[in-house]
């Protein structure tokens, strides 16, 4: 029995519009999925730009920095150690904690500029709470040196303040550069 070439073409056909289907809901799929992660991380960097900016605006508006270059002039000054602590009893890096893990969906350079910005922010709060134990007595004031070492303690942290504001701003900077609002 011979089968002429003609009667494969339905055949060709029913192939070929299975094979496109699936392809054309494969390429669907992907596109939504990769429209749903560009939503989530983007919508990730504007949640990291908002808490960003917020500290930036308590860092403005307690001026930390000014008040610890005055202890560190008052320390050189006076020859006596005088301690000026920040408590800090407020978390103010909510949306850190609860989307570190996250941070990885963002393009480069955002999730390394973001962890060092709240990792140079954990440092200095650290430094905070050693300076109220200090004052609240729960640590020695040795810990400060002399009077001249804790006027550089204090310098230090006005400028390490300083550079954090900086990053942050820079960071939230680079956050629009990638994620426009």
């Amino acid at each position: 029995m011979a089968v002429e070439s003609g009667s494969f073409v339905p055949l060709y056909a029913a192939v070929i519009s299975v094979v496109g289907s699936f392809v054309g809901a494969w390429f669907a799929t992907k596109m939504s999925k990769d429209s749903d992660r560009h939503h989530e991380a983007r919508q990730l960097a504007k949640t990291f730009k908002g808490e960003l900016s917020s500290i930036i605006n308590v860092l403005h508006e307690r001026d930390y920095q000014k008040e610890f270059r005055k202890a560190a002039a008052k320390n050189r000054e006076d020859q006596k150690l005088f301690i000026y602590a920040v408590s800090v009893k407020q978390e103010y890096r909510f949306i850190y904690k609860a989307n570190a893990a996250k941070i990885g969906c963002l393009v480069e350079p955002l999730p390394e500029i973001i962890a060092t910005v709240y990792t140079m922010m954990a440092a200095l709060l650290e430094e905070f709470e050693s300076l109220s134990d200090m004052l609240y007595g729960n640590k020695s004031w040795n810990f400060l040196g002399s009077p001249d070492q804790a006027g550089d303690r204090f310098d230090g942290l006005a400028s390490a303040m300083d550079a954090l504001v900086a990053d942050i701003r820079a960071t939230v900077t680079e956050i629009d550069k990638h994620y426009p609002s």
